[in-house]
């Protein structure tokens, strides 16, 4: 049996009632043995990214510790997506229903086909910083570093708005 492992987890959806979507997945991944979640990152309504003709999206983030791989949980988050929650594929940075991220698996640094951690572009991205933050203002570096220098170069944008 592997030691359990820290992991932070973005989750975000701009479809059928977004913060219901969030509450479900949340629900699912309790539900999941291997997976204990530790904390939720306040819901933040924010404006689409990449693909911005779209309704905004509601995000937040998750510390959960688990025994799973970071594999098996990429597993698992996919399962939740698109198996329990009905997810449809789509091209990226699209609409979905929920969207499921391994931001950090511990301290690993993992780059496989189809699993990149830590996940890319988080120091980018507002919608991720924030609930990450609240969460642990302290991250691994050189990601903490990448972070700290946006927030201080940079005030997050108007239109991301704290919900909760």
């Amino acid at each position: 049996m592997n030691t359990a492992v820290t992991v932070y987890l973005g989750l975000g959806s701009n479809l059928s009632n977004p913060k219901s979507q969030i509450e479900i997945a949340c629900q699912h991944l309790s539900n999941h043995p291997a997976i204990t979640i530790l904390k939720q990152a306040p819901l933040y309504q924010t404006p689409a990214w990449g693909v911005t003709e779209q309704p905004d999206f509601i995000n937040s983030a998750l510390s959960i510790t688990t025994q799973l791989t970071a594999t098996e949980l990429l597993e698992v988050a996919k399962d939740i997506e698109y198996h329990k929650m009905g997810r449809q594929a789509n091209k990226r940075w699209h609409q979905r229903l929920i969207d499921i991220d391994i931001l950090l698996y511990g301290q690993q640094t993992i780059c496989q086909k189809g699993l990149t951690i830590p996940h890319p572009h988080i120091a980018e991205r507002w919608f991720v910083i924030l609930p990450l933050m609240t969460l642990n203002p302290e991250l691994p570096e050189p990601l903490n570093t990448a972070i700290k220098s946006k927030i201080q170069h940079e005030n997050p944008p108007a239109d991301i708005i704290k919900l909760t």
